[in-house]
């Protein structure tokens, strides 16, 4: 509607100079980011409740972890991002399958500064490739199934450190 010139102009001289104010409640406006209060509600779960399961991996119910191995692991994966040069701004893409490990990664990647890109598990090099190039990730989490594609998709993204 917005790119209806027209529609928005006759709304426009509809308004005569009024001021237009909602009945609803205001709503308050955190000053934080959502990646700040995630990170900070991961911190108060593994701190309160540091044994409780936190995430069962769906295809092995024997796998999961607690509220304090993904804190821990999440800032572990932060330290060893900021120890390889990855700085704020930069992205991290994740070609995994449903795992445990995307919550450690995404909270990682968020606490070192970054942002992460999701991409598709693929096992042919072209679709890494668009992937890679589409993302321009700083550095890419795979499995070790897709290592090989992944190392020699890398080579024609200049943007990969990682």
């Amino acid at each position: 509607i917005s790119q209806n010139t027209e529609f928005m102009e006759n709304w426009r001289k509809s308004l005569n100079d009024e001021v237009i104010k909602s009945p609803c409640t205001p709503v308050p406006i955190p000053e934080d980011t959502v990646i700040a209060r995630a990170l900070k509600s991961l911190k108060v779960h593994a701190s309160k409740h540091p044994n409780n399961t936190a995430v069962i991996e769906a295809l092995n119910h024997e796998r999961s972890l607690t509220y304090q191995q993904i804190h821990d692991r999440a800032l572990s994966f932060a330290t060893f991002l900021t120890s390889r040069g990855f700085a704020m701004g930069d992205r991290v893409t994740v070609a995994l399958p449903n795992s445990i490990e995307f919550p450690v990664v995404h909270f990682g990647t968020w606490a070192a500064g970054g942002s992460v890109v999701g991409a598709r598990e693929a096992f042919k090099l072209h679709e890494y490739v668009h992937q890679l190039r589409d993302s321009c990730p700083t550095v890419v989490v795979i499995t070790e199934q897709s290592l090989d594609v992944v190392i020699e998709a890398v080579q024609q993204c200049p943007s990969v450190k990682v």
